[in-house]
């Protein structure tokens, strides 16, 4: 009796261990995937130096980053003094970062206008960062006074629950608009591909299909994956970006 009560909590605790590892590794996929969507990657030339920028646009300070780049350039390739370290570095590196994720943050903004009781609106908001319903919540509580007619008892049915639906349905159409779809063969198998170009490259989504599909994809070992997967692949899905960009 002894034996199989050690047996059944030694089995328990294994499932235990096999649970914890599955959940931690399924948070670590979550949170690297949450981290690439807010993260901007970006090649930059100084002078002849190529460094490759990876940043949170909403959260670090291209003042901040230039400093970095332009210390590392200055240390690695010299040329940068005193006198001329922010005049021909920093600020023209400044001025470009501040472009860029102004940019980005722009690609990833929806704006909709809606109207309330005849009361025009505009909701401009990241679907990646805010729901549509937190976004009507706001809308019909900062605003109720505004909007007019609504109560404590009644803005949710009147205001918050059709708001939240009508702005889910824009972004969802937003977001349609700007995504890809893109069926891929690759030797006997055939894969559909569906990115969004402004914020995936064909190379990154070509790695992602021809990596996770490896097993499924007849021929393909270590040594020929980028040569008979990966380069023709991306080279396939950057030739459907173009022409869907024109």
């Amino acid at each position: 009796m002894t034996l199989q009560v050690v047996q059944k909590s030694v089995s328990a605790l294994n499932m235990t261990d096999q649970c914890n590892n599955v959940v931690a590794d399924y948070l670590s996929k979550s949170v690297r995937s949450w981290i690439e969507s807010k993260t901007l990657k970006l090649p930059l030339r100084v002078n002849n130096t190529r460094f490759d920028l990876s940043f949170l646009p909403q959260r670090d300070s291209p003042d901040e980053l230039a400093t970095q780049l332009c210390t590392q350039y200055a240390k690695s390739e010299g040329g940068l003094t005193e006198e001329n370290f922010n005049t021909d570095c920093v600020n023209p590196v400044v001025l470009h970062l501040a472009e860029v994720s102004e940019k980005w943050v722009a690609d990833r903004t929806v704006t909709i206008p809606i109207t309330i009781n005849e009361k025009e609106f505009t909701v401009k908001f990241m679907p990646e960062r805010e729901n549509a319903a937190e976004m009507a919540r706001r809308l019909c509580i900062e605003r109720a006074e505004v909007i007019g007619g609504l109560t404590n008892e009644n803005v949710v049915t009147n205001c918050i629950e059709p708001v939240a639906v009508y702005l889910q349905q824009q972004v969802e159409q937003w977001t349609l608009s700007k995504t890809l779809s893109v069926a891929v063969k690759v030797n006997n198998e055939t894969f559909s591909v569906r990115f969004m170009p402004d914020r995936q490259t064909a190379v990154e989504m070509s790695r992602k299909l021809c990596v996770e599909n490896a097993a499924s994809i007849e021929g393909l070992t270590d040594a020929n994956i980028m040569s008979q997967c990966v380069e023709p692949v991306a080279q396939y899905l950057q030739s459907q970006v173009d022409e869907w960009r024109k």
